[in-house]
């Protein structure tokens, strides 16, 4: 996999690389403008957070995905669940408030006090907090580093919604310790072996009408686009530069639709296993053959027409990337037929299909990724 696509870059120009490193760092521009507005309209230098351990259980778990928001003129309540971080330490902690306190800010002393002093003018109090973690015996108060309360200054947001188990990858790419990951898995294991077989029975009819769900879906899909294989992934650098390795196409095939030169088609010749998305070189109609019948003497006494059945489209197909067509492909055919048509590409997604590319290419990457959604289904919460 990794040779074919050396060779391919050793075939793109300069101004051509240049062009997909400026979309790469687009890219990567575009992710810093929207973290750092987002951070701007939450009011948080970390609007989102991943869950690293479990002293919050069973309200988050490891691998949560938390979306914070931290109102300036906002007052915190006990209960609340806050995520808080204290100069000098490198990971921030996501607890509950268990207690507040407001302090009155020192009155400044000046000399101009003889004038009266308006009471809307006076400072907010100054907000206090005392946190601990639910699944934690004892308060935060030895993680302060000798503070007796966390500050408002301290806060780095308000747990306003999460995503369960998505934050993993995050896990996943920060660790550094084989051990980590093995931990993590007891961890996964062990809650595993807490659930009760009432609750595991529901999870995996949880995962079943997922997995039904998606099959409904593709089957649904196929049927509005009349296609076998609505959607499709590119696997070889034959249609470059129209399409490039990894590409996902989106498909369809209306039966009464003519097929042009030009068109960019996917077909399945039988017998073949993997479908090929080339483009049409020449189309050809021809006339189908009338069926001769003794029926066929009545209709000589009738002066009207017989009604003519639509020509039969045949097709050549090549790839733009190749030097000839595709003849030699077809097994033994001198035209593409439409029954071997599977759609005509209509939109597609640049790089998305290397996923399946992968699986393909590692058989165990792909049972270990069936595997891990479902032990995140069966010890799920809900």
């Amino acid at each position: 996999m990794f040779t074919e696509e050396l060779k391919a870059f050793k075939r793109l120009g300069v101004r051509h690389i240049l062009l997909q490193v400026l979309n790469f760092a687009s890219v990567i521009a575009s992710g810093l403008m929207i973290w750092k507005g987002l951070g701007i309209i939450t009011n948080s230098e970390s609007p989102i957070v991943v869950v690293l351990s479990g002293s919050m259980e069973p309200a988050f778990y490891r691998g949560d995905l938390l979306f914070l928001t931290n109102p300036v003129n906002e007052r915190y309540q006990t209960g609340d669940i806050t995520v808080y971080k204290i100069p000098g330490d490198e990971i921030p902690i996501v607890h509950r408030v268990l207690e507040t306190h407001d302090v009155q800010p020192k009155k400044s002393k000046s000399k101009a006090t003889a004038e009266p002093i308006d009471p809307t003018s006076q400072p907010l109090p100054k907000q206090l907090m005392l946190t601990k973690g639910d699944n934690n015996p004892l308060d935060d108060i030895v993680l302060y580093k000798g503070l007796d309360w966390l500050e408002r200054k301290h806060i780095i947001g308000k747990v306003r919604g999460f995503i369960p188990y998505v934050g993993y990858v995050t896990i996943a790419m920060t660790t550094q310790s084989v051990i980590f990951e093995i931990t993590m898995f007891t961890e996964e294991l062990k809650a595993f072996k807490r659930l009760g077989v009432r609750h595991l029975l529901l999870q995996v009819l949880n995962f079943a009408s997922v997995i039904a769900s998606g099959l409904m879906i593709w089957k649904g899909l196929g049927i509005i686009t009349n296609s076998e294989s609505p959607i499709v992934v590119v696997l070889s650098g034959s249609m470059e530069p129209a399409f490039y390795r990894g590409d996902l196409l989106f498909l369809t095939n209306p039966p009464n639709e003519r097929y042009q030169t030009g068109d960019i088609t996917v077909y399945k010749i039988p017998g073949a296993d993997i479908p090929i998305v080339h483009r049409v070189l020449e189309t050809h109609d021809v006339q189908p053959k009338k069926s001769k019948s003794k029926k066929n003497k009545a209709a000589a006494e009738s002066t009207e027409p017989a009604p003519q059945s639509p020509p039969k489209q045949l097709m050549l197909t090549k790839g733009d990337n190749n030097h000839v067509d595709d003849i030699e492909l077809y097994q033994g055919l001198e035209w593409l037929e439409r029954k071997h048509i599977v759609g005509k590409v209509r939109g597609f997604l640049p790089y998305v299909g290397y996923v399946t590319i992968a699986m393909n290419d590692f058989p165990q990457l792909k049972y270990a990724l069936l595997g891990g959604l479902g032990l995140l289904a069966l010890i799920q919460r809900e």
